[in-house]
């Protein structure tokens, strides 16, 4: 995935299964998608709203909504159990943040991959039907 100024790899064949909150995710197979090569990334409230959040160990958390980084957020108790468990990551992942975000975590697994904001508009999405 490549943005403006922020290259992600320099793998240009990286494929990854992007985790929403959805009730279709269910219908997904996350383990073929893995078997296929594709490393996963989750966004959102993924990590308290699935509990497979510590078995999958996605390589890449994306919050760009810029509510996780209002100050209101570090009170919010829905906020702050995603900051607990971000806190508890014990495996390298990287959260894909605008530029000028920042959370609140400290955690030596925890390292953030930042973008303009321009690059989020700009880019092409590719949507994946079959991982197989």
């Amino acid at each position: 995935m490549y943005g403006n100024r922020t290259k992600f790899t320099e793998n240009r064949d990286l494929k990854i299964l992007v985790m929403g909150n959805a009730p279709s995710l269910n219908d997904v197979d996350i383990e073929a998608a893995i078997k296929a090569g594709f490393e996963l990334c989750c966004v959102n409230f993924f990590p308290v709203r699935d509990n497979r959040f510590f078995t999958l160990k996605p390589k890449y958390y994306c919050i760009v909504d810029p509510a996780f980084y209002d100050e209101n957020s570090k009170n919010d108790p829905k906020f702050t159990a995603v900051f607990d468990t971000l806190s508890k990551v014990d495996w390298d992942m990287s959260i894909i943040s605008a530029a000028h975000q920042n959370l609140d975590i400290h955690n030596p697994h925890i390292s953030y991959v930042k973008i303009c904001n321009r690059a989020l508009y700009e880019t092409k999405p590719v949507f994946v039907k079959k991982f197989i």
